[in-house]
């Protein structure tokens, strides 16, 4: 958002636009994407009525964080290095499954003694694909990360390895490209877990169709 400011609070700009409703407009974004509140949640009624942010429209909130999103992709286009790893993340939010496509980038660090020896490791969210919006069949899968390298201006050739679950998506993925899967730690740990309980797993599945019951009130404690 700072260079959004930037930009549009510049000499060339300064005339058509007033700092105060830049902003007014940043901390409603800030608001709005830190918390990860509802996009509409400047036209709430009670948001107004317990807030001193002056009324912005849906359509302004919209228009800002798409700018903010385009000068945030430049500055990652000019540090993006021409060796990737393509981190893809299956998650689960309330419900809704989506996937988050990282970069790991590495860059030396020129004033350390040897920058060779410990370089700097960057960690970049590219892009979430939906699995409901987006169809991730091997092609459209491989499409789909073509994509969104482009908007970085970077190709397949910039790709060293993928991390990812080991999954057959994930797997056809670096095949059709050519490149590496490296199943990440947290997925192998699981397996490791689940495979080390494996003899007490029925004994788990009992302890988790247990019903919960609240803690007992004050006068329960006290009952001998």
């Amino acid at each position: 958002m700072a260079s959004v400011y930037g930009y549009y609070t510049s000499k060339d700009n300064r005339k058509s636009i007033s700092n105060q409703f830049l902003n007014n407009a940043f901390v409603w974004i800030e608001w709005i994407v830190m918390e990860n509140r509802e996009i509409w949640l400047s036209e709430s009624k009670w948001t107004k009525k317990n807030t001193m942010l002056k009324d912005v429209s849906i359509t302004i909130i919209i228009k800002y964080i798409a700018l903010l999103a385009n000068e945030v992709e430049k500055i990652l286009t000019q540090n993006l290095s021409d060796r990737l790893g393509i981190v893809i993340d299956d998650k689960v939010d309330d419900s809704s499954q989506y996937i988050a496509i990282y970069a790991f980038n590495s860059q030396q660090n020129q004033e350390q003694e040897n920058p060779e020896k410990h370089p700097q490791l960057h960690y970049y969210l590219l892009d979430i694909l939906h699995p409901i919006v987006h169809d991730l069949s091997t092609e459209n899968f491989r499409n789909l990360i073509c994509s969104i390298l482009h908007r970085y201006s970077k190709d397949f050739s910039c790709i060293s390895y993928f991390v990812g679950a080991t999954c057959e998506k994930n797997k056809a993925l670096a095949e059709s490209i050519g490149k590496p899967l490296i199943a990440c730690a947290c997925y192998r740990l699981n397996l490791a877990i689940k495979h080390y309980l494996g003899e007490e797993q029925s004994l788990i599945n009992r302890c988790r169709s247990q019903p919960t019951t609240g803690r007992p009130g004050p006068s329960k404690l006290y009952e001998c």
